[in-house]
């Protein structure tokens, strides 16, 4: 992890004075490589991983509107009875003692702390579509966290297709999704690599 902070750091300064075509391509290396990691820590930790993607309107800082991309775990948390809980255990017990209400665990979405920036710039629009459906995204956040990506233990992925623009050049587009092996990848930079194979 140390690593790859290091690795998005550098890549984090490197986009940030370079025009808006390296711009969006250093997002989408960052979010390749965010990705790929996370794949693999899903399968050899055995819990789900999800993407949340928050367009600017969701965030608390408005000064600088930019889309985040948050990494949760689906880890299982104790979760102790509420006051609700312990006074309708009450009303028909007649205690409201924590014996009477145990503890649950819960499988819940768990932000994971210390991922390195993406490098997303104000400028970024960003179209998502999970299974070939594009997500609306409203004017306020869910109540619930619920990542609209995961990548599961078993490999397997939702597919989604997340589309990079850049508002000064309508013509820039970077696309990342996931291929038939159930891969992350770059589309462009997969065509030109294609490109220079078939020419070899």
């Amino acid at each position: 992890m140390v690593f790859i902070g290091i690795m998005f750091s550098i890549a984090t300064i490197s986009i940030s004075t370079a025009n808006p075509n390296k711009q969006l391509r250093g997002v989408a290396e960052s979010f390749i490589t965010n990705a790929s990691h996370f794949r693999e820590v899903a399968i050899a930790g055995g819990l789900p991983v999800g993407i949340y993607l928050e367009p600017p309107q969701w965030q608390e800082d408005t000064s600088a509107p930019v889309w985040q991309i948050r990494w949760y775990k689906l880890e299982p948390v104790v979760v102790q009875p509420t006051e609700e809980e312990l006074e309708q255990r009450a009303a028909v017990s007649g205690t409201a003692s924590l014996l009477d209400a145990p503890p649950k665990v819960v499988d819940t979405w768990v932000e994971v702390e210390g991922v390195p920036d993406a490098g997303i710039i104000e400028q970024t629009l960003i179209e998502i579509k999970v299974d070939e459906t594009v997500v609306e995204f409203g004017r306020e956040p869910p109540e619930a966290i619920v990542p609209q990506i995961v990548f599961n233990p078993t490999g397997e992925v939702t597919q989604f297709e997340i589309i990079l623009n850049h508002d000064d050049d309508s013509d820039l587009q970077e696309t990342i999704l996931i291929d038939e092996w159930g891969d992350v990848i770059w589309k462009e930079e997969a065509e030109i690599l294609k490109e220079i194979e078939e020419r070899q």
